[in-house]
């Protein structure tokens, strides 16, 4: 007798969605450009299907991990048991891939490329979800801030979000400040690894 489970199933119908997204660029949006450029036809933007941008959403440990925490908000405590939280790891400016300091000044070459990459652990025993994490370069005047959000991270895993498009205007030659914070997930209590500040230099290179 087969058994199955409503994640299972759940998975099977999303992966039907993503399966869409593989299907539009092999047999609309390829050959459409092909066409195009065989006709050095320019200037025509052949759209793109994106459904399901990360296709972690579409698995049956995804679907699992979210029952859980239905179950968890079911019994009344608003959040799945076990142990929630999320913790920064690093930060990085790229492109030259330098480790940022809490407790030394690091020089942050502020080319027009620049950016940040911000690796963030799930520390608890649970998937998160929608999690923001916000960049904010300190100078005079009004902060440089930037956010991005973490769609999904499951126990034990660490991902990176990338800040760009970094307006460096007004902080050249001054020491100053990054700060990186990851918010607090639901059921979190563990908060002094979820903040970092970093001394930084912006210089011309």
């Amino acid at each position: 007798m087969n058994h199955f489970f409503p994640q299972d199933v759940l998975a099977a119908q999303a992966q039907r969605l993503v399966a869409s997204d593989i299907v539009w660029d092999d047999l609309f949006k390829e050959p459409t450009i092909a066409i195009l450029k065989g006709q050095a036809i320019q200037g025509v933007a052949v759209p793109d299907s994106n459904f399901i941008t990360n296709p972690d959403l579409a698995s049956a440990r995804t679907f699992s991990i979210f029952f859980q925490r239905i179950r968890g908000a079911t019994t009344g405590g608003g959040v799945s048991p076990g142990l929630h939280g999320s913790a920064l790891v690093s930060t990085r400016a790229l492109p030259a891939g330098d480790t940022l300091s809490t407790d030394n000044e690091t020089t942050v070459v502020a080319s027009t490329d620049l950016e940040f990459e911000v690796a963030v652990k799930n520390s608890g025993e649970n998937q998160e979800v929608r999690i923001p994490v916000k960049l904010t370069i300190q100078k005079d005047g009004s902060p440089i801030v930037k956010t991005e959000t973490i769609d999904v991270i499951d126990p034990g895993e660490t991902k990176t979000v990338t800040f760009g498009e970094i307006d460096t205007t007004g902080v050249f030659g001054v020491r100053t400040n990054i700060v990186v914070e990851v918010q607090k997930v639901p059921g979190e209590t563990r908060l002094e690894n979820n903040t970092a500040t970093y001394p930084v230099m912006f210089s011309l290179g």
